[in-house]
């Protein structure tokens, strides 16, 4: 989940760096509204770009604040790897649930689907068996791989 989280952060990072450059590149919609619909010397475009690189840096704090981005936490590596006895160990998990894991890691036919099968569908089909342990793996598991939201955002407050 880190490695999704830091990447993350640091597409956030390089979208600001665009914009600084006026550059809406990273923003397929907010580029083509603008392209068709704005003066690109619009006083109006320097507080779009303004408030979006406002908008973004707050996002990066907010995640960094809330993801310990610590690339030396392998609390949370368990997701990943519930099979590993030294990942399994350290991580941090309600006594129950941390059962749930030990249990999980025994099981030798569901280590070989966890090569096998993408790793979302393999937790999800533990639900009955090992439900608290399936609800902490998928909120690790919360995909940011799309700026979706951020361009639908910034698209609507251009149309203003």
């Amino acid at each position: 989940m880190s490695d999704k989280v830091n990447a993350f952060i640091k597409k956030l990072g390089i979208w600001i760096i665009r914009l600084e450059k006026r550059n809406f590149d990273a923003f397929d919609l907010t580029s083509n509204y603008i392209e068709k619909n704005v003066n690109l010397k619009s006083p109006i475009l320097d507080r779009v770009f303004d408030t979006m690189k406002t908008y973004l840096r707050k996002v990066k704090i907010k995640l960094l604040e809330y993801f310990s981005c610590n690339d030396n936490d392998f609390s949370n590596r368990w997701v990943l790897n519930p099979f590993d006895e030294n990942i399994v160990a350290v991580a941090k998990l309600p006594v129950e649930t941390h059962n749930q894991l030990i249990e999980l890691s025994a099981d030798k036919k569901l280590q070989l689907q966890f090569g096998f099968q993408d790793l979302n569908k393999v937790w999800i089909a533990r639900k009955n068996e090992y439900g608290s342990l399936v609800s902490e793996a998928l909120k690790i598991l919360i995909p940011f791989a799309t700026s979706y939201l951020c361009e639908k955002g910034f698209s609507s407050m251009v149309a203003i």
